[in-house]
């Protein structure tokens, strides 16, 4: 499923001329695509429409995504299956804040739905990729594998799984991870990202196969 979250626009923005161009609804938004004719005199618009699964506009808050788009995945991991969710977008479009509110809320659901007492485990792998190759961030940068599994799709494994115990402690092993990733700045963000972070969080129950 593909969810998109529209950023509102910022002050500093609107300060410097520019104007709002996109519209929301539930499951569509609407680009209203300036335009001039070739004479150079007529102005039109076009109105361009995209279809996805959910869309959230300015006015929606970061529970309301979480609960709409990525707790039924938490749940459905936190039963030893698997589920992934992926973010992307250009720099500067909020995914870091996005993201952050996601592993705050996606930690706290995942440990009240397992039972430490009584021996399930939680561990962290968190590696990067950018564009020399794959690091395990959580193993001092070192090289990180890239293997191809039996269908020829690759996989990447890290040398470290940490076990953490606690879902304060997941969102400070994450907050960790994430300041170790290579930055570099550019004329949109000076801390942005040069690189791709793959999070893989495994539970193991204790009477049942692992899954992440």
């Amino acid at each position: 499923k593909i969810a998109v979250r529209r950023r509102p626009i910022f002050p500093h923005e609107k300060k410097a001329g520019e104007f709002d161009v996109v519209t929301c609804g539930r499951n569509h938004l609407v680009i209203h695509d300036c335009r001039m004719h070739a004479d150079c005199r007529r102005l039109f618009v076009d109105h361009i429409t995209f279809r996805y699964d959910r869309v959230y506009d300015e006015h929606a808050a970061s529970a309301d995504l979480y609960a709409g788009s990525v707790a039924p995945l938490v749940a459905f991991a936190a039963q030893s299956r698997h589920a992934t969710v992926l973010m992307y977008g250009q720099t500067g479009s909020g995914k870091t804040y996005t993201m952050r509110a996601i592993f705050e809320a996606a930690a706290q659901d995942l440990f009240a739905a397992i039972d430490v007492a009584a021996g399930d485990t939680l561990t962290c792998a968190y590696a990067e990729i950018g564009p020399d190759g794959a690091r395990d961030i959580l193993n001092g940068g070192a090289s990180a594998q890239l293997l191809a599994d039996q269908v020829g799709d690759t996989q990447i494994v890290p040398s470290v799984e940490v076990r953490v115990a606690s879902a304060n402690g997941l969102v400070g092993l994450l907050e960790f991870a994430s300041a170790l990733r290579a930055t570099s700045a550019t004329g949109v963000h000076d801390a942005s990202s040069r690189s791709h972070a793959i999070c893989r969080i495994a539970i193991q129950r204790h009477d049942r196969p692992k899954g992440d």
